[in-house]
């Protein structure tokens, strides 16, 4: 879901650009990652994630095809069918550039090169994001129509029947439609309807990731599973310059993937676990190292024992340090402290330099370099499918005690149950309240409360210490953590890990 109440304060135009063409992105870089196993002394970093869960498969347990999400494959080319549409009572002809500029804005917003957008395209960011291993390609179509007006969506709770609609509607004019289901699992790889009327926040007219209830999925004719919603609006047109802004159409594409939102969608709860700085919280810079190890992009460095690391900046090459809750299961779906050196470059630089506001406070990513250090709860557990209000759907984390006995009784008696992450960072639906990504301050606080926004000062600078921590698992932290060296120059970072006597 699109952060609430995020736009632009101020930014800077590069001259005033009135082209309104389309010129797709085709400068996609290729992943050049070797899957080495390296081994030093007190460290190593693995070849390869167990794959005895993947977090695809992961996002797919769940057993019943009407209600599983279906997420785009993280890695290779991967297609998306973007369509626009308009209402009976809005049609796309009444837009401020029409339909046929629209249209091709969105195919920049989408597509294009970095020319043609304020900061990136979908297809290039995540190319970039995800050092060449994720190639992202699709089509805008044109313009459809639905015989409904605007208020006959605005509140509906079945919007999927709705886009159900335009993709059939797409299909009977478009033969060559199973293109977009690139791994061939039954479902177009991902949807996307950009609607022609301004976004309106408790409403539908908004921007969001959701799913059909499609029942079954059909290789010989793909359906519409996974799908974003959302207005043209949110590429922040304005009457100086004809680029478009596509922050929030990546924020929903990360979802598409599979990734959560870092932050709490109750506006009740004051409760900040990444103080804004991130793609899938504030709509804003690169994916952070766990992001991008839950999508296989990187490989952390993993601690064994007394050690010096020394790691390059995030943005380069996913470089990240991963301190384990006792035991590591190999995959990214535990509980560990995770270290990344940040840096204003790369998918950082832009919004380093442009003001933002939430409303309440006026930010800007952070634009010096520092250490970042998260605590990560990303264990897997059990639940029932189809409770009672009044019951606990959670079974128990994998690896807890009588387990499979508990287990093998459901199995006895009918009942189906799945794994997935436990944890969340909305509390209210996160096993016992428990984040499931937060990051250090370090005044001292091991995330951000009462909406605090994460700045320069909030990250770890050269000399700062770690000494000790416990983990959600009831584990002590093992090490004192220090911020060796920072290397401003060649954006480096030197780890010191010491077990404690």
């Amino acid at each position: 879901m699109k952060k609430l109440g995020l736009f632009v304060l101020c930014f800077f135009l590069v001259g005033c650009e009135f082209n309104y063409s389309f010129k797709e992105f085709q400068n996609y870089t290729l992943d050049t990652d070797e899957h080495l196993f390296i081994q030093k002394d007190g460290y190593y970093k693995p070849d390869n994630f167990n794959d005895d869960f993947t977090f695809t498969e992961i996002t797919r347990d769940w057993p019943y095809y009407s209600t599983k999400r279906i997420n785009i494959l993280p890695t290779g080319e991967r297609k998306l069918l973007v369509i626009p549409v308009d209402f009976s009572d809005r049609a796309c002809s009444s837009l401020p550039n029409g339909c046929e500029k629209t249209r091709i804005q969105i195919q920049n917003a989408f597509f294009g090169v970095n020319s043609k957008n304020t900061y990136r395209s979908v297809a290039s960011y995540f190319n970039e994001s995800s050092f060449g291993k994720l190639h992202l390609s699709g089509e805008v179509s044109q313009w459809y129509t639905l015989d409904y007006s605007v208020n006959d969506l605005k509140n509906t709770s079945t919007l999927s029947n709705y886009v159900k609609e335009v993709v059939d509607s797409y299909k009977k004019d478009n033969p060559n439609y199973k293109m977009f289901d690139t791994d061939k699992d039954g479902f177009l790889d991902g949807v996307v309807i950009i609607y022609a009327y301004e976004s309106q926040s408790s409403t539908n007219m908004w921007a969001f990731e959701s799913s059909t209830t499609e029942a079954s999925p059909d290789t010989l004719d793909p359906k519409v599973k996974s799908f974003i919603w959302a207005s043209y609006d949110f590429m922040n047109l304005n009457s100086s310059s004809s680029k478009v802004d596509a922050h929030t159409y990546i924020h929903e594409t990360g979802h598409l993937l599979g990734l959560f939102d870092y932050y709490s969608d109750n506006r009740n709860q004051i409760y900040q676990p990444l103080g804004g700085m991130d793609m899938m919280d504030y709509n804003i810079g690169d994916h952070n190292t766990f992001s991008k190890m839950l999508l296989d992009w990187t490989r952390p460095y993993v601690v064994e024992d007394d050690c010096e690391i020394t790691i390059g900046a995030s943005y380069k090459n996913g470089d990240c340090i991963l301190i384990p809750a006792g035991s590591w299961n190999k995959t990214p779906m535990d509980e560990y402290l995770l270290i990344e050196l940040y840096s204003p470059k790369g998918l950082n630089k832009y919004d380093s330099k442009v003001t933002y506001t939430n409303g309440k406070t006026d930010f800007s990513l952070m634009n010096k370099r520092g250490i970042k250090i998260y605590h990560v709860d990303a264990r897997l557990s059990y639940y029932r499918t189809f409770v009672s209000e009044d019951q606990d759907p959670f079974i128990g984390y994998l690896g807890d005690p009588n387990l499979q006995e508990t287990l093998d009784y459901y199995d006895q008696i009918g009942q189906k149950y799945y794994r997935k992450i436990t944890h969340s960072n909305n509390l209210n639906n996160s096993h016992n309240n428990i984040p499931l990504i937060e990051i250090f301050d370090r005044h001292g606080t091991s995330y951000l409360k009462n909406g605090n926004i994460f700045d320069n000062d909030s990250m770890f600078i050269e000399g700062d210490q770690i000494l000790s921590f416990t983990f959600n698992n009831g584990s002590k932290l093992e090490y004192t953590i220090e911020i060796a060296k920072i290397n401003n120059s060649n954006e480096t970072a030197t780890i010191r890990l010491k077990k404690h006597n």
